[in-house]
């Protein structure tokens, strides 16, 4: 018995190191995407290909997998995908020479790859070592190996190429074209480093991993003679193709759905703290909160599966829980809401570890095509979401077009404000006027196009922002030079260093306030934050160049505090047009919370998975 034992506990333990390996890969997307934004200035959309690459592969490569591993073996299927993933981490060497970001997604799409082979291969060892009652509990072990290792990839990986990233992206836009290639390909290289000891260790886990002592798998497969296993053939019954098994269908479906929502509770959270209203800086850390309840619920599963309750009771517990939390995020508003939100990790714990046995439950000699198609799955994490984003968007302008008449009578006022400026004193008045226009025009009753009004409404504050900032001396030209000179000359690792970035996120806020009276309250701070960084610099040098920036801020509150009639208009049509905005941000709340409808129709659905679905053709 002790030598049974014993021989399931090693093979576990290798199992749990890929799955370690999984996590680390992955979890490495949410480092690679604001260094790529960077590195390869890139907008938000086009950095958040990372994922869509990585999503991909797994499309891609889901039934190759599957007939890789049906002439290979289980054993030698993982030695490929390790070492395809170690391919994938060499490619991002010369990818980093030219900062070609095409060439880092190849890079991210062959490690997908890679990653798709091993998890066709390792998840069917952990539903068959032991009892397949309780598969969901060896699966969240598993997955707290996933979600460990994801971590320990953030901190490693983060560090690495991250680090002075933010001083980066303070000094890019004060810098000239010449000087910021020579900046961008610095930090590019940061990467060779980090993916050369990964390449290597991921070629030397691929040859270890073919002297491992994993058992055979052979689940009704053609053993080495030709011949059919007897006993595991025995499960499927005698059935000729993986379209006889509605329950594997069924669950790969299940498995969809899952993935889509748990990427959506985790990646969606903080844009939806921030599209609340609540400050960035806060939201940042919500995606932890939302993991957190994953591992609680990875934990319960390993306590109570499945001598407290089946997995399949489990899973169904999980989705009510998340069909009820659902409308908790709809009916709440604030933190209530967001914690509703976070609170789906914990519902979605449970589904994977659950899903693949009951799903794989009697495929017999189908089981690696099956486990080839429940792989495919997780390109619901690349699927859902959009859906979430396109109900998000067509709710939001759809709300927009609701209030069109109150939006219209505030743009009309700031454009008859606009009007009386002397444009040849104001640069951007021109431009400004125009965003007026292209408002108005899409916002005429009968022929409301709201996209193009939010766009343009939008956009006309920003330029009204330009106008007036440069009427005072308060513009970008202001900015760039003084921070230029701050950021290039205070040591980085300096107090003084982390005050002058304070301050300038004030200054950031402060050139967009709406309200313009209030610009020389925050002047004030920002001269506040800039005099402690004085105080705290142990370097003459520093002491001068903080002490004229602090000049140059006194200067712009004179200005920002005269009685220059032009000034005073603009800071007029800068409150209205701010009613204007705040009426769409209140829109974009509601279509923010609404939009979350969207995961009710796929927890449904998981749940009846847990009810019926995986019993679905199964002989009784």
């Amino acid at each position: 018995m002790s030598e049974q034992k014993n021989n399931v506990i090693v093979p576990f333990i290798i199992i749990a190191g890929m799955f370690s390996i999984f996590g680390f890969v992955t979890w490495i997307n949410s480092v690679l995407i604001p260094f790529m934004r960077v590195v390869c200035e890139l907008s938000e959309m086009q950095a958040y290909l990372v994922a869509t690459a990585s999503y991909i592969s797994f499309i891609v490569m889901g039934m190759p997998a599957s007939f890789l591993i049906q002439k290979l073996g289980y054993k030698k299927g993982m030695s490929l995908g390790l070492f395809l993933m170690a391919i994938g981490a060499l490619i991002f060497i010369p990818a980093s020479f030219d900062r070609t970001y095409s060439l880092f997604l190849t890079g991210i799409f062959v490690q997908g790859a890679g990653m798709a082979i091993l998890q066709t291969a390792s998840n069917p060892y952990v539903t068959i070592l032991g009892p397949i009652e309780s598969a969901a509990r060896r699966i969240s072990i598993m997955g707290i190996c996933n979600k460990a290792a994801g971590a320990l990839a953030s901190i490693i990986l983060g560090s690495a190429l991250l680090s002075g990233i933010n001083q980066t992206q303070d000094l890019l836009p004060t810098l000239s074209e010449s000087e910021k290639i020579i900046l961008l390909d610095e930090s590019a290289s940061s990467v060779v480093g980090p993916y050369t000891i990964m390449a290597g260790v991921l070629v030397l886990l691929s040859i270890l991993i073919l002297f491992a002592p994993l058992p055979n798998l052979n689940m009704g497969e053609d053993n080495e003679d030709g011949k059919e296993g007897s006993e595991e053939n025995s499960s499927s019954n005698g059935k000729t193709s993986i379209f006889q098994f509605p329950h594997l269908w069924l669950g790969v479906l299940a498995l969809f759905s899952y993935v889509g929502v748990e990427v959506m509770a985790i990646d969606t959270i903080a844009a939806y703290g921030i599209s609340i209203g609540i400050d960035g800086s806060v939201a940042s850390a919500f995606p932890s909160y939302t993991i957190t309840g994953m591992v609680i619920g990875y934990v319960l599963g390993i306590l109570l599966i499945p001598n407290v309750i089946s997995q399949a009771a489990m899973l169904r517990f999980s989705m009510i829980l998340g069909i009820l939390l659902v409308f908790g995020v709809l009916l709440t508003d604030g933190m209530t809401s967001i914690y509703c939100v976070a609170g789906l990790g914990f519902a979605n714990a449970i589904v994977w570890p659950a899903v693949w046995p009951l799903t794989l439950n009697k495929l017999g000699k189908f089981t690696k095509q099956g486990s080839a198609l429940l792989v495919m799955a997780i390109a619901g994490g690349a699927v859902i979401p959009l859906i979430y984003g396109a109900t998000f968007d067509a709710q939001k302008l759809s709300k927009v077009e609701d209030k069109v008449v109150e939006l219209r009578s505030f743009i009309q006022t700031t454009s008859k404000t606009v009007t009386g400026f002397q444009s040849n004193d104001l640069k951007g008045i021109s431009k400004l006027t125009d965003k007026l226009d292209s408002a108005l025009l899409y916002s005429n009753t009968g022929n409301v196009n709201s996209e193009e009004f939010v766009k343009y409404a939008s956009s006309a504050v920003g330029e009204l922002n330009t106008v007036y900032n440069n009427k005072i001396g308060f513009g970008s030209d202001f900015s760039n030079s003084l921070y230029k000179k701050l950021f290039s000359n205070i040591d980085e690792k300096s107090t003084s260093y982390e005050k002058v970035k304070e301050s300038k996120t004030v200054y950031t806020f402060a050139s967009n306030i709406p309200n313009k009276e209030l610009l020389p309250d925050v002047i004030d701070s920002i001269v506040n934050i800039l005099e402690t960084a004085k105080e705290q610099s142990d370097k003459a040098e520093s002491k001068v160049l903080l002490a004229n920036a602090i000049d140059e801020y006194k200067g712009v509150k004179v200005s920002a505090q005269s009685g220059d009639e032009t000034r005073l208009q603009i800071a007029k049509a800068s409150k209205e047009l701010d009613e204007a905005t705040v009426s769409i941000r209140a829109s974009s709340e509601e279509a923010a919370t609404f939009s979350y409808i969207v995961m009710l129709p796929f927890y449904l659905y998981i749940l009846f998975f847990a009810v019926k679905g995986h019993k679905i053709g199964l002989d009784e």
